[in-house]
């Protein structure tokens, strides 16, 4: 048992590093770098909201802007398909990983059902159906971005 225990440590600790290095590489984005851009960004972001939820949706955000996904049924998609093929859409199935997939523990009890709050876990039913290798195309359909093969 220990020395699963010492392998999982390791994985874990092998993960955050590859997060914490694709972060970098996110951050060095032209659209992380333009300051009018930024600001329409963080204007339009749900960050306001909830002083939890928010930052965690602006950083999904960045990802689904760097890949052009801006309508929110298309987004759910491709978090859907991400969930149930992470290698294709590697690095940014990565990032969106680590912002949805967390213990129950960290996450704070939401205090009213506000945007914020719908659009995190909407996102969260979309990787369940994902992982359970469900058709997010006839989940989705509101989206006409085909994010399967």
């Amino acid at each position: 048992i220990r020395e699963a225990q010492r392998q999982e440590a390791l994985r874990i600790q092998a993960e955050q590093k590859l997060i914490a290095d694709q972060q970098k590489i996110l951050h060095h984005q032209p659209f992380a770098q333009d300051p009018q851009h930024q600001q329409n960004f963080l204007r339009n972001s749900t960050l306001l909201v909830d002083p939890f939820y928010g930052p965690i949706l602006q950083r999904i955000d960045k990802i689904f802007l760097q890949m052009g996904i801006v309508e929110e049924g298309c987004k759910e998609r491709l978090v859907c398909s991400m969930y149930k093929n992470p290698a294709r859409f590697s690095p940014h199935s990565n990032f969106i990983s680590a912002e949805l997939s967390r213990d129950t523990n960290e996450l704070q009890k939401p205090t009213s059902t506000n945007t914020a709050v719908i659009r995190f876990y909407k996102y969260v039913q979309a990787a369940r159906d994902g992982q359970d290798q469900g058709d997010c195309l006839r989940h989705y359909p509101q989206c006409s971005i085909t994010t399967e093969r």
